[in-house]
């Protein structure tokens, strides 16, 4: 099969949908299809750029369109790019804000029309749309109803043949819309590196370390937190660690604080090579999210833990979806609570079922294959 991903951006290590969708590229490639990656608002260049990009030993062509050019002549670039390929399918990696700094399509529907026009198209909805949660800030309200209009329209538009998304919150809303929806896993981004040592711990243990992975979300309970890890160290005599990894954002000062100030270990490993946060991860005890539990289904910080095989906990503002009033829950995943036991959410957090990159493929071209027209709901 022959597939064009279209996204907003490909700079390695700098797009997290770029990532997904090279690593996604990789894969079918080593399992016989044929692809091209299309960024159409890259920011990162100031001139097109026609080459290659690597996952692992595969050779992944690759065009990058920047986003100073106008909409028309990045058609024109991108049409003659479709020609020449002539996939099979046009595969849409949507984030609202990878096409637009605003996040809005306006404007938008007839350049992917005209780029699609008598091709099949399949989406995936990486996000939605702003103010989903209850009792928004009112500038996210008004924005999030625009943006839904807007990718409803996208939607009644394209007619795509087939519609993923990562959450089964985002699923729920998209059904909401009036159209039938299929999940696909989501996938580390940081294979798991042969130098990972996890199993090889002592058992006699007098430390548990905890990571932090990638952004860290604002408004996040860490002193109440830190204070509970504190009383857990007291009480159990373990030593408690916690790492950042990645790029951790202004609230890494916040977090550092609310730990040191109780006298708990910190170290700040900041970006690294793939390979070194693989072992940094593997190396852990537990992993911590600042993702709601409603939404770590689209976080590949989450995925990549889960993929090291750390039970993760989610400490994080509260989130509710306007939609869904029962309190959502996700396999492999806790969340903390202040006020309840921390020894307790320790001792009853599992595994995460981890979903393989080459599962994740065959899934897709699975669902390309049976080339299901796109359903209305009622």
């Amino acid at each position: 099969m022959k597939i064009a991903f279209l996204c907003g951006s490909v700079e390695i290590g700098r797009d997290g949908v770029g990532d997904y969708t090279r690593r996604l590229a990789g894969e079918l490639i080593r399992q016989g299809h044929e692809i091209t990656l299309v960024a159409l608002n890259d920011q990162h260049i100031s001139s097109t750029f026609v080459g290659i990009q690597n996952d692992a030993q595969e050779q992944i062509s690759v065009v990058r369109i920047p986003a100073v050019l106008s909409w028309k002549e990045r058609v024109r670039q991108v049409k003659k790019c479709l020609n020449d390929f002539n996939p099979d399918w046009v595969s849409l990696q949507f984030v609202p804000f990878s096409f637009h700094h605003k996040g809005l399509l306006t404007g938008l529907y007839k350049y992917f029309e005209e780029l699609g026009r008598g091709r099949k198209w399949h989406i995936m909805f990486h996000e939605l749309w702003v103010g989903m949660e209850e009792k928004p800030p009112l500038k996210f309200r008004l924005l999030g109803w625009l943006q839904r209009r807007q990718i409803k329209k996208l939607l009644v538009k394209l007619k795509p043949g087939a519609v993923h998304t990562h959450t089964g919150i985002y699923s729920h809303h998209l059904k909401q819309l009036g159209f039938n929806i299929m999940k696909l896993p989501l996938f580390t981004n940081i294979a798991v590196s042969s130098q990972s040592c996890r199993g090889n711990k002592p058992n006699n243990v007098v430390e548990i370390s905890f990571v932090v992975f990638g952004h860290i979300h604002p408004n996040a309970p860490v002193e109440n937190f830190a204070k509970e890890l504190w009383d857990y160290s007291e009480e159990t005599s373990l030593k408690v660690v916690l790492k950042f990894v990645g790029r951790s954002g202004s609230e890494q000062v916040r977090w550092k604080s609310a730990f040191t100030s109780y006298g708990l270990k910190v170290e700040v490993f900041g970006e690294q090579p793939s390979s070194e946060i693989s072992r940094i991860l593997s190396d852990c005890t537990f992993g911590i999210t600042t993702t709601p539990i409603a939404l770590v289904e689209k976080s590949s910080a989450v995925a990549t833990m889960w993929a090291h095989h750390l039970r993760v906990l989610s400490v994080s503002n509260p989130w509710n979806s306007k939609l869904v009033k029962s309190r959502i829950t996700c396999d492999g995943i806790s969340e903390f609570i202040p006020g309840r036991p921390i020894s307790q959410e320790l001792e009853e957090m599992k595994y995460a079922a981890v979903n393989d990159v080459s599962d994740v493929a065959a899934k897709l071209i699975n669902t390309l294959s049976l080339h299901p027209a796109i359903l209305t709901v009622g």
